[in-house]
Formats: C-alpha cells, sequence, structure tokens
C-alpha cells in the first residue's frame, strides 16, 4: 500500500498492521473495512490526515477539506522561580521539548517550531486558548513544571 499527498504526488509506501473501530470505548479490530467506517490504521509512520491510501502504484486521490492552520501561539521554558521543583519532578527543558513534540505528533492542529528542537524556549501553535491550555494542564498534572508566556 501507498500514500499519496493531495496534489497527487506519492509519500509513502507501507503496510496496513492494523486496523481497528471503536464500538462504544472498546477497540474492535477488523480485517477489513469499507466506505464510511471512521477506523484507525496502524502502519504508516508519516502518513496524516489528508493522505490518501492506495495501492502501490496508484495516484488516485480522493479531494479533502483543509485543516485550519493554528490561530494562537505561546512559549513554553523550564520554571526558574523560587519555587522550582515542589510541584513536580519533570523540570528540564529536554523532557518539556519531547514531551511536547510526542503530543504534535497525535494532535494534527497542534505545530511546533522547528528551531525549538535545540532551544531552551519551545514555541507552540495550537488551535485557541483552550487547546493550548488543556495541554498545559495535563502536561501539570503529569509532574511538569514550566514558565508559559501570554499568548
Amino acid at each position: 500500500m501507498c500514500t499519496v499527498n493531495q496534489d497527487g504526488s506519492h509519500h509513502e509506501n507501507s503496510k496496513i498492521m492494523r486496523i481497528v473501530k471503536k464500538f462504544g470505548m472498546d477497540p474492535i479490530e477488523l480485517k477489513e473495512a469499507f466506505a464510511g467506517d471512521i477506523i484507525s490504521i496502524a502502519g504508516f509512520n508519516n502518513s496524516t490526515v489528508g493522505n490518501v491510501i492506495n495501492n502501490t502504484g496508484k495516484n488516485h486521490v480522493i479531494p479533502s477539506i483543509p485543516i485550519d492552520p493554528p490561530m494562537l501561539s505561546l512559549t513554553i521554558t523550564v520554571n526558574d522561580s523560587p519555587l522550582k521543583g515542589n510541584d513536580g519532578d519533570k523540570l528540564t527543558a529536554p523532557q518539556i521539548r519531547e514531551r511536547v513534540i510526542q503530543e504534535s505528533q497525535d494532535d494534527v492542529s497542534l505545530k511546533i517550531e522547528t528551531e525549538a528542537v535545540k532551544s531552551e524556549f519551545i514555541t507552540m501553535h495550537g488551535r485557541g486558548d483552550l487547546h493550548l491550555g488543556v495541554l498545559i494542564e495535563k502536561m501539570r498534572r503529569e509532574g511538569f513544571e514550566m514558565a508559559v508566556t501570554p499568548p
């Protein structure tokens, strides 16, 4: 199998490893899926929403609705206040960067600036204050301590 970009260019070759459909809260593994099924596919590393899955060698494209770009950005960095270490145990920039990059791989509407990979400051772009606020609160509950700029 292969995936194709919206312009018809080849994107990635891979094999479908699993097809999963949710029934309520329970995931059920399927052998095949049909048009109209809402499923998750395992096996493609770099493909995302908007890529079309085809047989190898085929470049047929099904038009998709583009995802709106992020509307709000903020910068996070390590907590350097005198109370550092009182609320969490994940205090370093590499730990924060790794967690944010992991989240951006699962969340198609969260973008991380590429120069943030080596910097102590990480700029995130998201859909709005609720989108970014939920991520920051989730990280705080996981034990991360960070300083956040206003959006």
